[in-house]
């Protein structure tokens, strides 16, 4: 049987929402989410946290996007021996240090 495809997630929004969820519905035969970097709280202006949620019902790593947390995120790829970034409505440009990995 092939691996899976490691992959760090980083969104939010309802784009985002979808999109990490269909890695769950769609895709899960073929990819690990390992990651999921995107807003703890629901306190926004979409309303919503389902990224996080999604994290936590799977017991999957998730670092907060509240800050820029850009050491931590480079720390998990590392670790989780990332193969795959896919970024959806994350809020901020990613760092040169983290890009260069893939």
């Amino acid at each position: 049987m092939k691996s899976k495809i490691k992959i760090a997630f980083l969104g939010q929004k309802g784009i985002g929402e979808e999109c990490l969820r269909s890695l769950f519905e769609d895709f899960s035969e073929l990819v690990d989410v390992k990651v999921i970097v995107s807003n703890e709280n629901a306190d926004n202006w979409w309303g919503s946290n389902d990224c996080y949620k999604l994290a936590k019902d799977n017991n999957i790593e998730f670092i907060d996007n509240s800050k820029r947390n850009n050491d931590s995120i480079y720390s998990s790829l590392l670790s989780n021996e990332i193969d795959f970034l896919l970024s959806v409505q994350h809020p901020w440009i990613l760092p040169s240090k983290i890009t260069e990995l893939f």
